[in-house]
């Protein structure tokens, strides 16, 4: 028998895993941004972010003028800061959520 030499292993692992990333990729962000939003958190979440974008105060977070403190803040945060630089897309708003996937 044959043995295979530690490169070839490498390079079979290492396409193991490139394509497993990119079918991850691929199905936590395909169409991220397709949908507009409807009822439930994802909404609450969105307009807290907008509130925190706009009025830049990132430490009481708000919804409507009242405060929100159901969700810990570090997401939100951190979609306020792809909002900040980006611009506001469904596809921004999800991008968190979609990268964590």
């Amino acid at each position: 028998m044959k043995s295979l030499d530690q490169t070839t292993i490498r390079r079979g692992v290492l396409f193991d895993v490139a394509v497993i990333t990119a079918l991850a990729c691929f199905f936590c962000l395909f169409r991220l941004g397709a949908w507009s939003f409807g009822d439930g958190d994802q909404t609450t979440h969105s307009k807290v972010v907008q509130e925190m974008v706009y009025s830049g105060d990132w430490w009481n977070p708000t919804n409507a003028g009242v405060p929100y403190y159901n969700k810990p803040p570090l997401k939100m945060w951190m979609v306020a800061t792809i909002v900040s630089l980006f611009g506001e897309t469904n596809f921004i708003y999800r991008s968190i959520d979609g990268t964590a996937g």
